[in-house]
């Protein structure tokens, strides 16, 4: 719509309403008079009407449209809108807009009880387009003015709230989205144009909003995600303000609401500042203010939100969201990759195995994959960009409890025998093929829980157990931290539990490899109870064993004295490796594996004293150490 078109419009609202007021100063006039007004009146609203059918937008002839209001109602707001924009229209600045006066200016019929049910306060009029201001004066006699949001509204301001914005997230249909996965439920198909509160809930990631904005799409309708956790600072008074501005803004846009409740506050009871309801009361607060407004109201949550009032129980509706299986998220790493360039080797399905992400987030992790790889200089992404924009995303707290070992050494560092050489691959090969082993074959029905990969390394100081582990970790190109039992074990009753399970969370949210060195300080062989500090110790034990079993990621036990391990972790771990005490060809493989390959050196390493042939750790300990081990060919260190 035009400039043009919109001035005009306005400019017909002000003489309308500049006659209407006429009309009512001179105490209405002749009858003919009454009729020709009521006539320019009902043209006036036809005409725009027309226009509003013909595709154009006529912000006051559509919300009274939609509104289903009365001749009357619809003449109150038209003089409303005419009062905002001339401070009383005619020159009458000083005139107030009262009921009283909309009644006298109303060139129709109205019986006084039709009067005084327009501008009851939970009438249509005063809920939605009017705010009183109180004065100590008759209720009929209190001056009113269109509500800021109606006003901003009428004038063909299009956007949200300004006051709403920071709280809600549009999303336009959408006809053409990528099908549903297995375990994601059409919505639409279920609904069939019932109105309802539907809860819709699952897992995070498990694809809750898009479901939701699917069946927005088929139905042609904008979703607005409603986020409750900004709303928490909220008073009483201020939370029943925006409950009235929520309701008035749906029923603008015509949209439909999305609560999306907070994961921490989905279950407690915290609520806002002053506010004695918790969050599930809140909830379903806003739910039934919104349901009379948008018919359908959608609730996303992590799971049943409880205290559902008896007027929307015959409504309600769950609708669960299982998470999306590995070889559908394989599929979307490989949907989102082909935008870009990838390097030669680099299989991004493969990343659906080491990191749960949500489809969102498989977005994100491109576009930050994209720009690692530019700012390098390169136009593909590489598996190190893909792998940075992988971990971008994921909010890394393990630094207080934990140390990141850097990732250093590959397979040609590792001096072992081929059998755990082996065993180790056949670990890496058990997590880059967990989409095949659990879902293609079949073992996520028969193993239900301890689907994580847990390893022992045994053996003596120096034989490399904490190189293999950073080996599996640059193998599956994830971070390995090695846990600080200092800021694990507690001598305090329950700390410990305590803070394993806060270290595990961290791990799953944070996807890394686990290295517990020295482990059979915490996996200990549980002893009879007899007194209370066994109690305990078994119980921290047994804790440990439950978290080893239901962590999904892998776990790393570095021990000197495996014989020390209760022998119920070792039954429940997947793979014990035994680190042997090299040989003397070994041994020379280690003596070499120290030294950067730009380092000269001659055949000392075959004349070296028979003490330190025996101890690889020895070799390269005195070798830094001092000059007096160097060749003396060599003496003067590097190039």
């Amino acid at each position: 719509m035009t400039k043009a078109i919109m001035d005009g419009y306005l400019e017909q609202v002000r003489e309308l309403a500049a006659r209407c007021l006429k009309f009512a100063l001179e105490g209405k006039g002749e009858p003919g008079e009454a009729l020709e007004l009521k006539g320019r009146e009902e043209g006036f609203w036809s005409g725009w009407g027309a226009r509003q059918e013909e595709g154009e937008l006529i912000p006051m002839e559509y919300l009274c449209r939609i509104t289903g209001c009365t001749d009357f109602e619809r003449h109150s707001v038209l003089m409303a809108l005419a009062w905002e924009l001339d401070d009383g229209t005619g020159g009458e600045k000083e005139l107030p807009l009262t009921p009283s006066l909309l009644f006298k200016t109303w060139p129709g019929t109205l019986s006084s009880l039709e009067y005084y049910q327009a501008f009851r306060e939970d009438s249509r009029l005063m809920e939605l387009f009017f705010t009183s201001k109180p004065q100590d004066s008759p209720y009929m006699g209190r001056p009113m003015g269109l509500r800021e949001r109606v006003l901003s509204f009428f004038l063909w301001d299009l956007r949200e709230s300004p006051r709403l914005r920071p709280f809600l997230t549009g999303h336009p249909p959408q006809r053409e989205l990528p099908p549903l996965q297995e375990g994601q439920p059409d919505i639409a198909s279920i609904l069939k144009d019932r109105p309802c509160v539907a809860e819709v809930w699952g897992p995070e990631g498990s694809g809750r909003r898009f479901c939701i904005r699917r069946c927005c799409g088929q139905l042609g309708l904008t979703a607005y995600e409603i986020h409750l956790e900004r709303l928490a600072q909220w008073g009483e008074k201020e939370w029943e303000e925006i409950l009235g501005e929520l309701r008035l803004e749906f029923l603008i846009f015509q949209a439909i609401p999305v609560l999306v409740v907070p994961n921490r506050l989905g279950s407690g009871r915290e609520g806002g500042r002053g506010r004695g309801r918790g969050w599930p009361e809140r909830v379903w607060e806003m739910a039934e203010a919104l349901r009379p407004v948008c018919g359908l109201v959608f609730i996303v949550a992590t799971g049943r939100i409880s205290g559902c009032p008896d007027s929307l129980s015959g409504e309600r509706l769950a609708l669960e969201v299982r998470d999306l299986s590995l070889n559908e998220k394989r599929r979307i790493w490989l949907w989102e990759s082909r935008p870009y360039r990838l390097e030669e080797g680099v299989r991004p399905e493969e990343m659906a195995n080491l990191f749960l992400f949500t489809w969102g987030n498989i977005k994100r992790a491109f576009s930050q994959a994209d720009c690692h790889a530019r700012s390098q200089g390169k136009e593909a992404i590489g598996r190190e960009s893909l792998r940075y924009g992988c971990y971008s995303l994921l909010g890394n707290s393990m630094t207080s409890r934990a140390a990141r070992i850097p990732l250093v050494y590959g397979w040609d560092d590792l001096v072992l025998p081929q059998s755990q050489k082996g065993a180790l691959l056949s670990a890496c090969g058990q997590v880059k093929h967990k989409h095949q082993i659990y879902e293609s074959w079949g073992f996520q029905r028969k193993m239900p829980y301890g689907k994580g990969v847990s390893m022992i390394f045994s053996g003596p100081p120096g034989t490399g157990k904490t190189m293999a582990a950073q080996v599996v970790a640059l193998e599956l190109g994830i971070e390995l931290y090695k846990i600080d039992l200092t800021a694990v074990v507690s001598k305090y009753v329950g700390e410990t539990e305590k803070n394993l399970n806060e270290i595990f969370e961290q791990a799953r949210e944070s996807q890394i490899v686990l290295l517990f060195d020295e482990a059979d300080v915490l996996f200990s062989k549980r002893t009879e109870v007899k007194d209370a500090n066994d109690k305990y110790s078994n119980m921290e034990a047994a804790f440990l064993l439950q978290k080893m079993e239901s962590y999904e990621g892998i776990t790393i036990l570095a021990t000197n004295l495996i014989q020390n391990f209760d022998e119920a972790f070792k039954r429940r771990v997947k793979f014990v490796i035994d680190f042997p005490f090299p040989n003397a060809a070994q041994r020379r493989n280690c003596g070499r594996g120290p030294f950067p390959p730009r380092l000269r050196r001659g055949s000392w390493i075959t004349n070296i004293w028979p003490p330190v042939l025996n101890c690889p750790a020895a070799i390269s300990a005195m070798w830094f150490s001092t000059p007096l081990f160097w060749p003396p060919r060599e003496r003067g260190g590097l190039p």
